[in-house]
Order: structure tokens, then sequence, then C-alpha cells
């Protein structure tokens, strides 16, 4: 139901990508990043793909949850969403959440960046998660 995740922020501009991934263009505002350091200046874009491929198209609320979550357990960031999947010729079977995090007013340190989505109602998440550095 959730992709891998592509993150992005403004310092990536300055760093030199050798192949980059031709559709990250037009899912982020930069190139995608393996880095995982970043500076309190950044920005950070995300990306995942929300795939609905349940074979009834009844109506349904996809939930989304980003969050930044401090090795002490402090959430530090959260932002939380709804999608809409309607029943009718507005259904989708992939959807594309991006969402953007901004570090300054979060302190040097480690962090766990997750993802998660699930259907409303329902006990299924699923997630993805990564670990940040902030200086």
């Amino acid at each position: 139901m959730l992709s891998g995740v592509l993150i992005t922020a403004a310092s990536a501009q300055a760093a030199m990508t050798a192949m980059p991934d031709p559709a990250a263009p037009k899912l982020l505002p930069g190139p995608a990043i393996s880095r995982r350091i970043f500076s309190r200046n950044d920005t950070l874009t995300i990306f995942a793909e929300i795939y609905d491929n349940i074979s009834n198209r009844q109506p349904r609320q996809i939930e989304t949850i980003v969050s930044v979550v401090s090795e002490n357990g402090q959430e530090v960031f959260t932002a939380r969403d709804t999608v809409p999947n309607q029943g009718d010729a507005a259904h989708w079977t992939a959807y594309g959440l991006t969402h953007d995090i901004p570090l300054k007013d979060i302190a040097s340190g480690r962090y766990l960046l997750t993802i998660a989505a699930n259907v409303r109602g329902t006990a299924n998440t699923v997630g993805r998660e990564t670990l940040i550095t902030v200086q």
C-alpha cells in the first residue's frame, strides 16, 4: 500500500547526482538524494506513492501521517492528512503523497522520519521509516 520514500532538500542542489532519477523532477523540487544528513536551514520534501488496489471500488478515506521523532521519543514534527478515494470515475489506484518538512525549528540530532498510511477504520497501517540527522 506504500512505496519507498524519496527525499530531497534545498541543499541537494549543491551535490552532484551521477545518475538522477528521470521521474524525480516531476515529483520533487530537486533531485532525490541518498544522503540523510541535513542542515537546520533545509526544508525536506518527501514523496511516497500510496497504492489502493483493493478490487472493490467502494469509496474510502486513506489517512496519512508524516512524523519526525527524536531519539528520546519526542515528536518534533507531524502532519496528518486524509486522501479521499471515490468509488466512481475519480477512483485512483496510485496517489503521490508529497510533504515539506522545515528543519529550522528542529534541534540538531538524530531523528526517525516516518511516513504511514491506512484505510480509515482499519488497523492495517503500512509505514516506511528512515533515520535522518539534523546539524
